[in-house]
């Protein structure tokens, strides 16, 4: 009862919490920012993704991403600046999501295939925005 109560979800490399994590923001309809690391797929032998029309056991941290990934359409990533481990999966206050996607949508046609890199929305942003 208590996590649902959080206004937002953070996980920093939390290892094997990160998929619960990211299941509780869901649920809740929470905001939330994961930098997952670790795979722990001996661990975790359900995972499955979709490649084409093949069907395989997450095994690596890019079809972990993936993985990830595919739980909400909504969910962003971007990557941090530092060396290792630095994509962020994050999902942004519903209002905010709604300014994005109209922003997005203006600017998709001058996208240019590049990882997205990592901007936080501002504080005051944030804070006046209804969660």
């Amino acid at each position: 009862a208590v996590l649902e109560e959080y206004g937002i979800y953070i996980g920093m490399h939390p290892d094997q919490a990160t998929e619960h994590i990211l299941d509780m923001a869901l649920k809740h309809s929470k905001p939330f920012a994961i930098v997952p690391c670790c795979v722990f797929s001996y661990e975790n032998p359900h995972r499955r993704i979709v490649k084409g029309t093949e069907v395989r056991r997450v095994t690596s941290y890019e079809d972990y991403i993936e993985y990830l990934l595919a739980k909400d359409p909504f969910m962003k990533r971007a990557f941090l600046p530092f060396q290792g481990k630095n994509q962020v999966l994050f999902k942004l206050p519903i209002s905010s999501q709604r300014q994005n996607l109209n922003e997005e949508k203006s600017s998709q046609s001058q996208r240019k295939e590049e990882p997205p890199r990592f901007t936080l929305p501002s504080l005051t942003s944030i804070l006046n925005s209804k969660w």
